[in-house]
């Protein structure tokens, strides 16, 4: 089938964005679990809208009973190709430091800004139109059934698709439209670890917004104890921005996505930092200090365990420190080819026991490897530089998808380069060009991978 880009980025790129910004408007932060929604009303409300642009389409559509996930199907067979995209965002934390308020999209100089514009609900919507595009043309499978699956805990611990592939089973085929083109052949490992301690002191510390976001970098932490004015002063000399209110002392810094902590600046190890530096004896503020600050690679703990998917990288994305006791909690991605308990857990242990720190597995995913010379990869590379004219290879990466937890699963899209990634930032944002892009990119990708 040969695919008119004219009519894809005109007609079906306009009803897309129409309905994305809609959808874009719902803050699908994960909340509390309520009957039929385990990951809190707003993300069902995401999917409901999506499932039912489907039903409207006149597809079949399915939704879990604990309103884990949703899927439409197309076609017929035991072999299923399945796309999935996902729904859920991580927390828009100080929508004061946005340009633009973080649920009320805006299209401004060529870009749309609102939270999960690039990660994921931008992609998700143009991989679904893409998808119309090819039904409303005559297209039909002749090889799988395809099967659209929106997934709503993907920023945490993937128990949506975890729970998807224990009720369905794994497909035969299929892609995630989630981390850059042409496709990502490897994955880093993916750790959350917590450090926790007993000790007696006058401080306490906590997020800005309690939240469980570990692959996001803290952009907001409150101090009360001695020396507030000293810490304000160091904070303000190495220009990290801070304010007393009511007494107590509110840090900030800048968030990011947990796997390029270095396009961030966190206010936890600023703050600790600071503790350390006017005397305040803290096994915490120690710790982190002698080997956290300024130091995304943690070389001082586990060496150098780069390998071609990069090296490890920390996040520290969760603190509480109260007056008996503290708690943090930090997001390794580690290298494919090393293993979490040997290089990550074995040498963390051995650095915090004169803390007296505790060291334990919060959640950890798998690497993913495809090989270069895979058929899926393969198509996918030649598919994305022929639409574009581009000339790149597959790429590995730091982040995680839901590669990580469906077999047979690749991401692909919709940025090409991770330098300019807004993704768990303030002002998220993404490219109209990008987007546009990516519903060719996604409608050629589904009929070549359909044929395979």
């Amino acid at each position: 089938m040969k695919i008119n880009e004219n009519i894809l980025n005109s007609k079906y790129f306009d009803e897309a964005l129409e309905h994305l910004l809609k959808v874009l408007a719902i803050p699908s932060e994960q909340g509390e679990p309520v009957k039929g929604a385990v990951f809190g009303a707003k993300t069902k409300e995401a999917l409901e809208y999506t499932l039912n642009l489907a039903k409207k389409w006149g597809l079949k559509t399915h939704l879990d009973a604990d309103g884990s996930y949703g899927f439409l199907e197309y076609g017929q067979g035991s072999d299923v190709f399945l796309i999935a995209p996902h729904l859920d965002v991580v927390t828009a934390a100080n929508p004061d430091k946005w340009e633009h308020h973080p649920y009320k999209p805006i299209i401004k100089d060529d870009k749309i800004y609102a939270r999960g514009a690039l990660d994921d609900k931008g992609p998700a919507y143009m991989v679904l139109f893409a998808f119309k595009y090819l039904m409303d043309n005559g297209w039909m499978p002749k090889n799988y059934l395809i099967r659209i699956v929106f997934g709503l805990d993907e920023e945490k611990e993937m128990r949506c698709l975890k729970k998807y592939v224990r009720d369905f089973g794994a497909p035969t085929i299929g892609f995630t439209p989630d981390g850059v083109f042409p496709c990502v052949y490897a994955e880093k490992a993916w750790s959350n670890v917590n450090l926790t301690g007993k000790y007696n002191s006058s401080l306490t510390i906590r997020k800005g917004i309690e939240s469980q976001d570990y692959n996001v970098v803290i952009d907001h932490v409150i101090y009360n104890g001695d020396k507030t004015g000293e810490i304000a002063k160091y904070l303000t000399k190495h220009k990290i921005e801070n304010q007393i209110i009511n007494s107590e002392l509110h840090v900030f810094g800048k968030p990011a996505h947990g796997s390029m902590p270095e396009l961030g600046v966190n206010a936890a190890i600023w703050l600790l930092k600071a503790i350390d530096e006017v005397k305040i004896h803290h096994p915490l503020a120690e710790f982190v200090s002698k080997y956290f600050f300024d130091s995304y690679d943690v070389k001082k703990i586990f060496g150098d365990l780069t390998d071609e998917t990069g090296g490890l990288t920390a996040c520290i994305g969760y603190i509480k420190l109260e007056k008996d006791k503290y708690k943090l909690g930090i997001n390794f991605r580690v290298p494919a080819t090393k293993l979490d308990q040997i290089h990550v857990i074995a040498p963390l242990e051995q650095k915090t026991e004169p803390y007296k720190m505790k060291v334990a597995i919060k959640g950890n995913l798998i690497p993913i490897f495809f090989r270069k010379d895979r058929k899926i990869v393969k198509t996918m590379v030649e598919v994305y530089n022929k639409v574009t004219g581009n000339n790149l290879p597959p790429f590995p990466m730091g982040g995680g998808t839901y590669a990580k937890v469906v077999p047979n699963l690749i991401a692909c899209g919709i940025i090409d380069n991770l330098d300019n990634a807004s993704a768990h930032q303030y002002n998220e944002w993404v490219d109209i060009e990008n987007l546009k892009r990516a519903l060719n990119v996604y409608a050629n990708l589904i009929v070549e991978l359909e044929k395979s």
